[in-house]
């Protein structure tokens, strides 16, 4: 059975990429997999992770730079080295705030090792995020890219075949209802199209037919960032 080892920055952040690591641990622990979070920062995460999910710390100290301390490097790739040794056959999963570099660099000393790398958002914005050359060389390392959704065809031909689109997954437990049935459903989050809002109010149309007492909020942390979306009138 091949394990599943998930890279994240920081457990004990709040946010998108440390919620889906944490549904991801639980649901394949609950359902006989071997899963591993290994984080740089060895703080309590924020999210809860099952009594069987193993947790591990690599101190690669991303924020600091190799430029400034030659020694650095060389040291993150001691630590990669030395934590991977004696592992075989799994399954590393790299989340978009994890530092890459020291685990491409040893991909080919690795080959048993089967690299994923999570970018959370769409494809566009990934690819945008880097340039040619070290998006070719990331994908030339990897072995699968997942993205949210696909909103751009430019990647080389031998790429297309690494790429996954998964949905992002929700963990969701059946609120209590109100005597009155009322509801409220707050939308939280960036106004960008992979976060799902304009599917929302689409779906909202119909939802509010069936349910009139139903309200629906939609707040974001900064102001203007929905003004590239759509105009879509909910009635």
């Amino acid at each position: 059975m091949r394990k599943m080892v998930h890279f994240v920055g920081d457990l004990s952040e709040v946010g998108g990429t440390e919620r889906v690591v944490a549904i991801w641990a639980n649901y394949f622990s609950s359902h006989g997999k071997i899963v591993e979070v290994v984080d740089e920062k060895a703080h309590s995460e924020i999210f809860p992770l099952n009594s069987s999910v193993l947790r591990s710390s690599l101190p690669l100290n991303p924020d600091a730079s190799a430029k400034k301390n030659p020694f650095l490097f060389f040291r993150r790739l001691w630590l990669v080295w030395s934590w991977s040794r004696g592992r075989k056959d799994e399954l590393w999963i790299f989340h978009k705030s994890v530092y890459l570099v020291p685990f491409l660099l040893l991909k080919p000393f690795l080959p048993r090792q089967r690299f994923v790398y999570f970018s959370h958002t769409s494809l566009s914005r990934f690819l945008s995020k880097y340039g040619p050359g070290r998006r070719d060389w990331i994908m030339d390392k990897i072995d699968h890219l997942i993205c949210l959704m696909k909103d751009s065809d430019e990647m080389r031909p031998q790429d297309q075949e690494k790429l996954l689109i998964f949905q992002n997954p929700l963990s969701w437990e059946q609120p209590p209802r109100t005597s009155s049935g009322q509801r409220t459903v707050l939308f939280l989050g960036r106004f960008s199209p992979e976060k799902g809002l304009l599917m929302l109010l689409q779906s909202w149309k119909n939802l509010a037919k069936e349910f009139p007492d139903w309200k629906l909020w939609r707040s974001t942390g900064r102001p203007g960032a929905g003004a590239s979306l759509p105009e879509l009138k909910v009635k």
